[in-house]
């Protein structure tokens, strides 16, 4: 994905030009570069097909893109991270269904693989000299968070994970839980936490089972139906980037979070450039298109089309993807000073997101 910041280099010099003339651009510029560097050759990694909850029409289950089963061997494991780290791979992307059920597999990245982020869902510890980053998701207060994912959760994560330099808490916003945003702002605040945002993105069969009118289940699809589910409607998208913003300039330094990148994410329709034949993004960092693989819970790479195979491309808003893709500038992005700025604020998130580098919004 890194590789995705030497690309295009005719915007990359007219965003070069446009710093040069502002030292704070260009300080910022120059940071960004170097961080990048550090997620060269990167790789993601299913550790496990196995979750301990149950979250409403989740990325992993809600499909059928992925494996269901697991490499055991933890010989095998070890075997592979040390040969992703003979081929010069610098970041690991350390997912699952719940990768943090499986400590002796993620040992086994950390112990050969300089730089990663692992997300979880904070239900379980992980050792303290694990020095990754860890992206611990929430989706709601207390009482929403049990009903959307099937646990009670919330505060047990909290307590696991309020006060490790290493975690931030990942507030997945979707169409029914922008209310209680400020309500979990102002609890992070008072645990000293630091929290962002990703946007609930639906799979292509959560959006076949709503429009096709399908029964719930006992699983994954427990509530949702046509009228009442996870996903965005343009109303939706409209007041969840006024919330935002918001809770943004109410709470400085418990969220963090670039308005410049809430504007993205929360525009109607697309956020990549689709194959009209496919559907498929264009433009994703996620796509294995020979700069990205994902290993699949089995140890064999995936030929899916990127490393969250189960999400509409059309639908997807998701950090995981649209941030990295991000550090490949756009036209727009190179335009004016202004431009410059919301470009380099996004990229420098993405530095504090990945890296746990600080983060300085350029003013």
């Amino acid at each position: 994905m890194a590789s995705a910041f030497l690309v295009n280099m005719e915007r990359v010099r007219a965003i070069r030009e446009i710093c040069r003339s502002d030292a704070a651009l260009e300080q910022s510029f120059q940071k960004v570069r170097k961080d990048a560097r550090k997620l060269s050759n990167p790789v993601s990694v299913d550790l496990t097909s196995r979750c301990n909850l149950f979250c409403e029409g989740c990325y992993y289950y809600e499909g059928d893109a992925q494996e269901m089963t697991d490499e055991e061997d933890i010989s095998r494991w070890r075997a592979f991270f040390e040969a992703e780290a003979k081929e010069n791979v610098q970041f690991v992307y350390v997912g699952g269904a719940e990768a943090a059920l499986f400590p002796d597999r993620i040992r086994a990245a950390a112990d050969k693989i300089p730089n990663g982020i692992i997300a979880a869902n904070g239900t379980v510890k992980i050792a303290k000299d694990i020095p990754f980053r860890i992206a611990v998701s929430v989706w709601g207060n207390p009482e929403d968070t049990a009903k959307l994912r099937g646990g009670g959760t919330f505060w047990k994560a909290l307590r696991n994970y309020a006060n490790d330099p290493r975690a931030h808490f990942v507030y997945t916003i979707n169409s029914q839980n922008m209310g209680q945003i400020r309500e979990v702002a102002r609890i992070m605040k008072g645990e000293g936490a630091q929290m962002t945002f990703n946007m609930y993105s639906p799979t292509e069969s959560y959006l076949s089972k709503l429009q096709k009118g399908m029964a719930n289940d006992k699983e994954f699809f427990r509530f949702s139906n046509e009228t009442d589910n996870l996903a965005f409607k343009p109303d939706d998208l409209l007041e969840c980037r006024r919330i935002v913003d918001d809770v943004i300039d109410e709470f400085p330094g418990t969220i963090v979070y670039p308005k410049a990148f809430n504007r993205e994410v929360t525009c109607d329709g697309p956020l990549f450039e689709l194959d009209p034949q496919t559907g498929y993004a264009i433009d994703c960092a996620g796509r294995h298109n020979g700069t990205h693989k994902t290993i699949l819970s089995t140890l064999k790479q995936s030929k899916n089309k990127c490393c969250m195979p189960n999400i509409d491309c059309a639908e997807c808003r998701l950090s995981a993807t649209v941030l990295p893709s991000r550090l490949m500038p756009k036209d727009r992005d190179a335009q004016s000073a202004q431009t410059v700025r919301d470009w380099l604020n996004i990229c420098q998130y993405w530095s504090w997101f990945y890296l746990n580098e600080p983060y300085q919004q350029i003013a």
